[in-house]
């Protein structure tokens, strides 16, 4: 998943090295405790960037302990009462390893774009210099990223992030790719049946209702958009018995929006 907050009124969240920190030993500590892998990430001075690998749903426990503790001592330290972080966040699901190279890649080259630095690892509120081997990895799972480059490994990931940029981040990164979507959750690969049975009937759906089988990748908020993807939850989760995460990937919402559509 990739994750995304921001400070409340895009206001300056992480003032000094202890923000930082403090930020970082939260999001590792939570990830922990909620038996999550956090890939990578990236903050910058009024938002952070994560990619989290949760499992049994739960990132909204991943995220609540991070940001709630967070503010709390953040308004503590400042002597201010109120919202430190402008909404809750912001996750999308990364379902193959195009769209995770993609968005990892988007995730460290922030500092560049914003001007702070010249090359993504000379940024010290990243997991970059991990990637790039300039720091010790204190607890980050690097497997997932770095099988997706390929045997060049830490230099050819480092090249790859430096010598490109991609746009904004938008929905074609997350939309699902028939040939090589390999939906994760609670540790295990959804089998190559259920996953094809879950494509034929998003299709069906898709068709019955008029709208192309595109429609699970987008944005779109049409009520019948919504209907649709409401009654395809509640399909693949009787017939298929898939978790929030895996129906949130392949009808592209978060898995808290599979939760309220199902009334879990």
């Amino acid at each position: 998943m990739h994750v995304v907050a921001r400070g409340n009124n895009r206001e300056t969240i992480f003032r000094n090295a202890s923000d930082y920190l403090l930020f970082e030993r939260l999001l590792m500590q939570s990830c922990a405790k909620f038996n999550a892998a956090l890939l990578t990430h990236t903050l910058m001075p009024n938002h952070p960037h994560m990619l989290i690998r949760p499992t049994d749903d739960n990132l909204p426990a991943i995220m609540h302990r991070t940001m709630s503790v967070y503010a709390r001592e953040w308004n503590k330290e400042n002597g201010r009462v109120g919202h430190v972080f402008e909404k809750r966040y912001w996750a999308r699901a990364v379902l193959n390893d195009s769209s995770l190279l993609r968005a990892s890649r988007y995730i460290h080259r922030n500092p560049i774009e914003a001007g702070l630095v010249s090359r993504a690892e000379d940024w010290r509120w990243s997991g970059m210099g991990i990637y790039s081997g300039l720091r010790e990895n204190y607890g980050l799972d690097t497997g997932p990223i770095l099988k997706a480059i390929g045997s060049g490994g830490g230099p050819a990931y480092s090249e790859f992030v430096n010598g490109g940029r991609d746009p904004e981040c938008c929905d074609d990164w997350y939309a699902e790719e028939a040939a090589s979507v390999c939906v994760r959750a609670e540790g295990r690969v959804v089998p190559d049946h259920l996953r094809e049975r879950s494509l034929e009937i998003l299709a069906e759906m898709a068709k019955d209702f008029g709208l192309s089988k595109d429609v699970w990748g987008g944005q779109r908020r049409p009520r019948r958009v919504v209907e649709l993807r409401r009654m395809a939850a509640g399909r693949l989760r009787k017939e298929l018995r898939l978790t929030l995460t895996e129906i949130a990937g392949l009808i592209g919402v978060t898995p808290t929006a599979v939760s309220k559509m199902l009334g879990d």
